[in-house]
């Protein structure tokens, strides 16, 4: 079951990688303990905690 949301969170992100990167923003998107955040354009950081 947790390789299935890691499959799904995964797809989650790259959808919002590509819809994202036309503009950087500043506030973090946050998927339960995940959060992402565009750096600029090109860079993405990826965080998880626990």
């Amino acid at each position: 079951m947790k390789k299935l949301f890691y499959r799904i969170f995964g797809l989650c992100a790259c959808f919002a990688v590509t819809a994202f990167t036309a503009q950087a923003i500043e506030k973090p998107i946050v998927i339960g303990n995940y959060r992402l955040t565009f750096i600029t354009d090109n860079l993405v950081r990826l965080e998880y905690a626990k």
